[in-house]
């Protein structure tokens, strides 16, 4: 192989670990919000997939589907806020324009930014460390080279399967010692072992990302967490919890009011946090 075909396989291996991060990060994310009480033939993780990919959705009711909520995206049209006054809302075999007044426009955070682009910041990195724990785990078996004639070849290669096999004696040819070493020339291909600091490099970037999806990551090694650290960790899954909340929260107000319905919205598995006095040990 060349070593364009060594790199371009290393990139083939990287895009295929990226999709199956991002896929289970997506997976994740969907299942951060649950919505009740929903019209017929609507889901939570239709709603919940729109804002995770789009950063935002509209919930509206057609005149043939009923009541749909899809993706959408501003079409151009602002106020004098920078808010859309337009939006195109897409669905499978669907695109229809509406104004912002013709039914309730859903944002997944204040700034109406896909979940999935800081998912794909992080599961990038997820899959280069993977790639490069992988790459690591192969250099670990890369062969002495020994220098040698056509006529020795065979020699060493049994010479070299003996040693590898844990014969106790072996025996060889005296013209293969000199000075009582063997007149043999090797060079070691052994790559430093990285495994453990990659896999430790791992924990902390899936760490960033489960705060960022504000998911508890303080139970490794609780121990050696004191109660400070602990609420702090635990603020900080709140806030970005409560972020995306917030937002899903209002969207409900507005739908139960304008159609009268009685959906829902709530996050799920919030930290609880209480602690105790500042600089114990948990």
């Amino acid at each position: 192989k060349t070593i364009n075909d060594i790199y371009a396989e290393l990139v083939k291996e990287e895009k295929r670990l990226l999709l199956i991060h991002l896929e289970h990060y997506r997976n994740v994310a969907l299942n951060l919000y649950e919505w009740e009480n929903l019209p017929d033939g609507m889901e939570s993780r239709h709603i919940e997939t729109a804002l995770l990919l789009y950063g935002q959705a509209f919930f509206y009711d057609d005149e043939n589907l009923g009541f749909i909520c899809l993706p959408c995206s501003n079409s151009g049209q602002m106020n004098v806020y920078g808010e859309p006054t337009r939006l195109m809302i897409t669905g499978h075999g669907y695109s229809v324009n509406k104004h912002i007044t013709e039914g309730v426009r859903i944002i997944n955070n204040p700034r109406a930014m896909a979940t999935d682009i800081t998912l794909n910041y992080y599961c990038t990195k997820l899959a280069q460390i993977d790639s490069t724990i992988n790459t690591n785990l192969i250099q670990q078996k890369v062969p002495f080279i020994f220098a040698t004639t056509k006529e020795n070849e065979f020699t060493i290669k049994n010479l070299y399967a003996k040693m590898y096999s844990g014969e106790p004696a072996i025996f060889i040819d005296q013209s293969l010692i000199t000075n009582g070493e063997l007149n043999i020339q090797s060079v070691s291909c052994e790559s430093p072992y990285l495994i453990d600091k990659l896999q430790q490099h791992r924990f902390e970037v899936e760490k960033e990302l489960l705060t960022f999806l504000g998911i508890n990551t303080t139970i490794e090694k609780k121990e050696r967490l004191i109660v400070d650290e602990t609420n702090a960790n635990n603020e900080q899954i709140s806030l970005n919890v409560e972020i995306g909340l917030r937002e899903r929260e209002r969207a409900c107000e507005e739908i139960n009011q304008r159609y009268g319905l009685n959906i829902q919205v709530y996050a799920k598995d919030i930290p609880n946090l209480g602690g105790e006095e500042d600089g114990d040990l948990l």
